[in-house]
């Protein structure tokens, strides 16, 4: 139901929309009202209203705090009424001895987040009595409701915290008082030990995050100085060590010292162009995937080596290669609005590209076609980059299948943001891109290419070093450019030797694990894509749950912490089950039965902020 004022501060919009976590208390509703003032800015306001309160005093309030004209706040109140009248779960009567929690005050929220492109999100919530009960449950709805990445989560979780248990003591120290208006010796006694509990708490965190930070600073130290010593090692050695890129941890004394100073001596490094280039590039096997065993393709996942899987459309259903044409998405998808970025290498973001417009797709994927003049005259140079399908049109998974080699997934037994994000569509046309990177998390990844033609260049995980990866500055971020690489900025390149191969429409390619990679769009091209986890992978996959794990409980963020912990047991659970599974080959899989035990996890387990 859709109830619309518009006033003389605002436009509201009411939305029927359940707001999930536990709560034993009866509410005759619980929403959000979206708020759009005179500034411009919209912000959302909780709107909950207890069982058998007076509607006429629950109307006021929101009334006042919404600036409100009198005869839209007639209207607002006649909907309460009417909500108050139909609701059958309340039951209230005039002798009712049910208690009807207070409302303690309202309290407004500006979260930023830590990815610059999206836009600052502004949102109000209510505190009634015995919120503090509620606080487990409520706090990762909230950030689920909002989208709040972990980060802000774990802000805005401190400051709610704080505010709804002061509040709550509050409240209740005023009713105790009123009950004994004498007596206030209790009272003080009580007010002394929260006092100092609260001290000892603001003290524990301040511990957690200091003993936090302390262990970042020292992790980014020891890996500068592991790339270091690698850098250094390599530029006083043959070329035949990028088969094993580590250095033997102990060189002799001669061998350090004139490597080291060869290195320090300044001349002795001067780079020109009659450096060698980069080693040459060896071509990515192309594989039948209708004759790949498992065990085959596993034994290649855990060697690290790139796939391009062909003739899966001769299949029955077409396993990885959805019939999603420009036609198609047009028709189905044309109305709806998506996110388009571009290439720039001179941002610090993952992949090199950075979030320019919002337009819908149908006007996108005209310009495109037409050829139109480049961004910002049109929109035909940028890039629908890993959009998610199940937010952006669901409608496309009705026809969406996964190939036989990737259903075996860890990721499905999990309940998490990263898990529901995939497949993620790609429309580009020539001469987009991606920079170099790596994916999530230590996981693999696969893309099915619809339409059009891409060249890929795949380097081993040894080579991470010598690729230039970014430290400190998030995970996957490389500064070197395998399409187009300068030997002379970043010396360490010729010592790589990368896999290459261009995709062609209809064909799968399969990325390992912690593999940096670059993609260049020939033609115009469409692609799906997901991220996995199985069993080549699962143990890396792991160590990063379990860093992000110590990093929340060392930050102080329990409810965060506890729920690495129960994704760390979900995987933990899944890698032993496949050590005594059997040798069956898997078959490939529709898109809701693959997605049935993630969904089941989640219905198990409530709602995840990680």
């Amino acid at each position: 139901m859709h109830l619309r004022w518009f006033a003389a501060a605002a436009v509201v919009c009411i939305t029927s929309s359940a707001i999930e976590y536990l709560d034993s208390r009866q509410w005759l509703i619980q929403t959000h009202i979206q708020v759009q003032g005179v500034d411009g800015i919209s912000r959302r306001q909780e709107l909950r209203v207890p069982c058998c309160a007076d509607i006429q005093v629950e109307g006021d309030k929101f009334c006042e705090s919404s600036d409100l004209l009198p005869h839209d706040c007639i209207m607002f109140k006649a909907y309460l009424a009417g909500l108050q009248q139909g609701n059958q779960a309340c039951r209230c009567h005039a002798h009712s001895t049910t208690h009807v929690p207070q409302q303690l005050k309202t309290l407004p929220f500006n979260v930023h987040h830590a990815d610059t492109a999206r836009s600052p999100t502004y949102f109000q919530l209510s505190v009634f009595e015995g919120d503090t009960l509620s606080l487990p449950t409520r706090i990762p709805a909230v950030c689920r409701q909002f989208n709040l990445d972990v980060d802000s989560c774990s802000m805005f979780s401190a400051s709610f915290t704080q505010q709804v248990i002061d509040a709550d003591v509050e409240h209740a120290m005023a009713q105790l008082l009123t009950l004994s208006p004498h007596a206030t010796y209790p009272l003080d006694v009580l007010r002394h030990v929260l006092a100092h509990v609260q001290t000892m708490y603001a003290d524990e965190q301040r511990r957690h995050r200091h003993v936090s930070e302390a262990y970042r600073t020292l992790r980014h130290q020891l890996q500068r100085e592991k790339d270091r010593q690698i850098q250094t090692t390599t530029a006083c050695a043959t070329a035949d060590q990028v088969k094993s890129p580590i250095p033997d941890p102990t060189p002799s004394t001669d061998a350090a010292s004139s490597c080291t100073a060869t290195i320090h001596s300044g001349p002795a490094l001067a780079i020109d162009d009659t450096l060698p280039s980069m080693k040459p590039s060896l071509p990515i096997p192309r594989v039948d995937i209708r004759t790949l065993s498992y065990s085959d393709y596993l034994a290649l996942a855990k060697g690290s080596v790139p796939l391009i899987l062909t003739h899966s459309p001769r299949l029955p259903q077409s396993p990885g290669i959805p019939p999603w044409s420009l036609d198609v998405l047009n028709a189905t998808c044309g109305t709806r609005s998506v996110v388009l970025k571009r290439r720039n290498p001179t941002k610090p973001s993952w992949a090199g590209i950075e979030a320019v417009a919002r337009a819908d797709l149908r006007q996108f994927l005209h310009d495109i076609q037409h050829k139109l003049e480049p961004w910002p005259a049109s929109l035909s140079s940028l890039y629908l980059h890993d959009m998610s399908v199940i937010e952006f049109c669901p409608d496309l998974l009705q026809s969406f299948v996964i190939p036989k080699l990737f259903v075996r997934d860890a990721l499905q037994t999990t309940c998490t943001k990263n898990t529901k994000y995939w497949p993620s569509l790609f429309v580009g046309d020539v001469g987009t891109s991606s920079g170099l990177h790596t994916d999530w998390g230590a996981t693999a990844a696969w893309m099915g290419l619809l339409h059009g033609r891409k060249r890929w260049r795949i380097a081993p995980p040894s080579a991470r070093p010598f690729v230039y990866e970014r430290v400190g500055d998030g995970d996957g971020k490389f500064d070197a450019d395998l399409m187009a690489p300068n030997t002379s900025a970043f010396p360490l390149l010729r010592h790589v030797q990368v896999f290459e191969g261009v995709l062609e429409a209809g064909e799968i390619m399969f990325i390992p694990a912690d593999s940096p990679h670059q993609v260049v769009n020939l033609d115009l091209s469409i692609a799906v894509a997901m991220n996995f986890v199985d069993a080549a992978n699962i143990d890396a996959h792991m160590d990063h749950v379990r860093h992000q794990l110590m990093e929340a409980a060392g930050q102080g963020h329990s409810a965060i912490a506890g729920q690495y912990e129960q994704v760390l047991a979900s995987l933990e659970a899944t890698s032993r089950q496949w050590q005594v599974q059997d040798e069956s080959e898997p078959a490939a899989m529709a898109y809701a039965d693959y997605k049935r035990p993630s969904v089941e996890a989640c219905q198990a387990k409530g709602t995840w902020i990680v």
